[in-house]
């Protein structure tokens, strides 16, 4: 390979990986003080069953956005037992038809805190009614 063609290819991929990097900026001062409300969110959009405090939601944007339900901390996988609860009454909760997602894009972790409600209740209460909290 020639000297001047590495040079070109070093620029492209420089070039590439700037305006992703402005691109994902500008995605991220968007979202920030800015809140949603996903009205009516269908449960086939759900993409697999995440732990009980979690959602994964497919087709609301370009990518799968996962949701930390918001005031709520649910058993983790340590506790197997109480993890699998968990996690089998939110994905039950959440097939009882479609559900609404508030968020302002707080970040935690990989996933942003939400709100998960239906007809006024939240996932949440439901959780911790069902004495799933932590």
């Amino acid at each position: 390979m020639r000297i001047v063609d590495y040079i070109y290819m070093m620029m492209v991929i420089t070039f590439v990986v700037l305006i992703l990097l402005l691109f994902m900026a500008a995605m991220a001062s968007a979202k920030r003080g800015t809140c949603v409300t996903f009205h009516d969110v269908d449960p086939s959009h759900l993409d697999h069953k995440m732990d009980g405090d979690t959602i994964a939601v497919k087709d609301l944007g370009p990518m799968m956005l996962k949701f930390r339900v918001q005031d709520i901390d649910t058993p983790e996988r340590a506790d197997r037992a109480a993890w699998a609860i968990a996690r089998e009454f939110t994905w039950e909760w959440l097939h009882q038809g479609p559900f609404d997602i508030h968020t302002c894009w707080k970040p935690t972790l990989d996933r942003y805190v939400g709100i998960i409600s239906r007809n006024g209740s939240t996932l949440a209460s439901a959780l911790a009614q069902a004495g799933l909290a932590k």
